[in-house]
């Protein structure tokens, strides 16, 4: 997992991240847990598009533009779809090149996104700022993120996501460290298990 938090001037909180390819069960169970427990799996356009899963609504007008597509299931293996298991099954035969539109259910429990091709020199959000960092890692563009939230279910700011990263130890940087890595190259970026607050611009 990484953490990735946005500006305070947008929606102020942080987005747990994983890559799409490598999530396991428990994982996605701890990320249930610790999210609002709608979990949302970023990827190109023309991915989910072959898969047949497209635009939500054709007039968007959701506050920060966010490119939900229909909700779905992974048919195979499955049950009723919103277990971790079921879920993780989901996610993993969206990364799967295999994976055919006739083996999604619709609707579902797991939400794509489109991600703006420019990533985040486009877009300044976490669908883009996830896919920027699986690219960045050479990992296959498809992630999956779920906004940080506490006991009571609510939203975690910057601050607090920051404090959640350290009882954890999990890496945690923004969205503006994501662009200026791409738009400086001399700056230094690495994500590191011993990387515990914001990464290093300088």
């Amino acid at each position: 997992f990484i953490i990735i938090v946005d500006e305070q001037s947008r929606e102020n909180e942080g987005d747990l991240v994983i890559s799409a390819e490598f999530i396991t069960d428990k994982q996605m169970g701890w990320m249930i847990k610790n999210t609002s427990g709608i979990i949302c799996v970023p990827a190109p356009k023309k991915k989910l598009y072959e898969l047949g899963l497209h635009q939500m609504v054709n007039v968007n007008t959701e506050v920060n533009s966010t490119n939900f597509t229909l909700s779905t299931d992974y048919k195979i293996g499955t049950t009723t779809g919103v277990s971790a298991i079921d879920r993780c099954k989901t996610v993993r035969a969206l990364v799967n090149p295999l994976a055919k539109a006739k083996d999604f259910s619709k609707p579902g429990h797991i939400f794509p996104l489109i991600y703006t091709e420019g990533g985040v020199l486009k877009r300044q959000g976490h669908t883009e700022a996830s896919i920027d960092i699986c690219k960045l890692c050479n990992l296959e563009p498809v992630s999956v993120i779920g906004e940080l939230t506490d006991n009571n279910g609510n939203i975690l700011n910057r601050n607090k996501s920051l404090k959640f990263a350290h009882k954890h130890k999990i890496p945690i940087c923004s969205i503006e460290q994501i662009r200026n890595h791409i738009l400086s190259s001399h700056i230094k970026f690495n994500i590191d298990s011993s990387t515990i607050t914001f990464l290093s611009e300088t």
